[in-house]
């Protein structure tokens, strides 16, 4: 994941991240991890697991968290799928 914004002079970071740490880690580690994404993740129900359809579903998930922050905004979602596969999601084109 990658997060933009202002680096304000006062803190040196455009967002802390133990805060990020805790929203990935409520809103999405907590939720798929060790999970069967099609019948354990209610979020993710009636949806095919790609790649794609998952970055997309992580990105609704978290943005709000992320850019409640002052100045932080949710840039990309990065999910590998193997070694070598993985999609950039960038949110929806304005």
């Amino acid at each position: 994941m990658t997060v933009r914004g202002p680096v304000p002079e006062r803190t040196g970071m455009v967002m802390d991240l133990n805060r990020l740490m805790v929203v990935l880690r409520e809103d999405l580690i907590d939720a798929v991890d060790h999970k069967h994404l099609n019948l354990d993740v209610p979020f993710l129900s009636g949806i095919n697991p790609t790649a794609e359809n998952v970055a997309v579903e992580f990105w609704k998930r978290i943005e709000p968290r992320i850019n409640a922050f002052e100045g932080s905004r949710l840039h990309r979602i990065r999910l590998y799928e193997s070694r070598n596969n993985f999609v950039d999601y960038h949110g929806e084109s304005v």
